[in-house]
């Protein structure tokens, strides 16, 4: 999946005020497919319809700043070139919002994994500044073949 460095800057730069505009009112909710898009997944007529009807990403405010989030619905597989993009029955976990940066962090169980051929990497997290984009993936032996990868 090739990642367009421009394009991906300005997703994040939309997404960082946006949860921190839902935090600051104690919680709120972003569509699973905006979302999707903002972070510039292959989406194709059939896959949005999947992911819309999935609804929302519900975050609610734990602390000064961050809290707990969470998605339910049909299992969702998004075919790439590269690799196969899923969204499990129960997406959630917690994040860390300022007005400067964004952490996702997805639970072991909950989290939206990449898989090819018979290796699944789950997103554990998702760190976010307007300058660089963070993703950390785990592997099938936990750290050992756990994988950071940045955008800057």
């Amino acid at each position: 999946m090739k990642i367009d460095p421009a394009v991906l800057k300005r997703s994040v730069e939309q997404l960082i005020p946006q949860m921190q505009a839902i935090h600051q009112h104690g919680g709120g909710e972003m569509r699973l497919l905006e979302l999707a898009q903002l972070l510039n997944l292959p989406l194709d007529e059939k896959v949005n319809a999947l992911l819309e009807k999935r609804g929302s990403m519900t975050f609610r405010a734990t602390s000064p700043d961050g809290g707990e989030f969470e998605n339910r619905g049909a299992k969702v597989e998004v075919s790439t070139p590269s690799v196969t993009i899923v969204f499990p029955a129960l997406i959630a976990g917690t994040y860390q919002s300022t007005p400067a940066s964004l952490e996702i962090r997805f639970g072991p169980a909950t989290a939206i994994q990449g898989k090819k051929s018979f290796i699944s990497a789950p997103m554990e997290l998702l760190s976010m500044t307007p300058e660089k984009l963070t993703v950390k993936v785990g592997g099938v032996l936990g750290p050992m073949l756990s994988r950071t990868i940045s955008f800057a």
